[in-house]
């Protein structure tokens, strides 16, 4: 018998955090996080949160920018869409025999919408000719706040966005 799928394989990449100032068109900062000390988004976020407000701490009294998170996107040493549905199927079967696995990788290849390595790219691949509207999410500045269409893509519980260490899948939960 097989050993259960271990979740907490390593992801090898770096997670790149953007913050926007959204009162005003400049005053953009990027963050580049190694996956061996963040290995979740959610890591990667509160420690880019973290990294920003010490860089943008000023003395007593003074004004601290208000900055919004517009994308937190994964970047893999090796960007797979095969080896990342591989990994989706195998993650959510727990234990399967290769047989039965290979069943599972054809059903979850079939759910994919799109692949790639941001939000921005997963659409643009899942909708080439632009159908996918982002106008509600632009600020008045034109910038795309890709953190708020990654949520909204869950919310709506008929597609996900699965992360996994090759790219993004967009799945079809329907």
């Amino acid at each position: 018998m097989k050993p259960p799928f271990q979740h907490a394989q390593p992801f090898h990449g770096l997670w790149c955090v953007v913050f926007h100032d959204p009162t005003r068109d400049s005053g953009t900062s990027s963050y580049l996080l190694s996956s061996r000390t963040t290995s979740t988004e959610a890591a990667a976020t509160a420690t880019a949160r973290r990294r920003h407000q010490t860089a943008t701490a000023g003395t007593a009294g003074q004004y601290r920018m208000p900055m919004v998170i517009c994308e937190v996107t994964f970047k893999p040493s090796a960007s797979c869409r095969r080896c990342a549905v591989a990994w989706a199927a195998r993650a959510d079967a727990q234990v399967a025999e290769p047989s039965e696995l290979r069943l599972l990788i054809e059903e979850c290849e079939a759910k994919v919408v799109g692949f790639s390595n941001s939000v921005a790219d997963v659409i643009d691949s899942a909708s080439p000719g632009g159908t996918w509207d982002v106008e509600p999410y632009r600020d008045p500045y034109g910038r795309v706040h890709w953190a708020d269409v990654r949520a909204d893509i869950g919310k709506a519980a008929m597609s996900t966005l699965r992360q996994t260490p090759f790219g993004l899948l967009w799945l079809d939960q329907a």
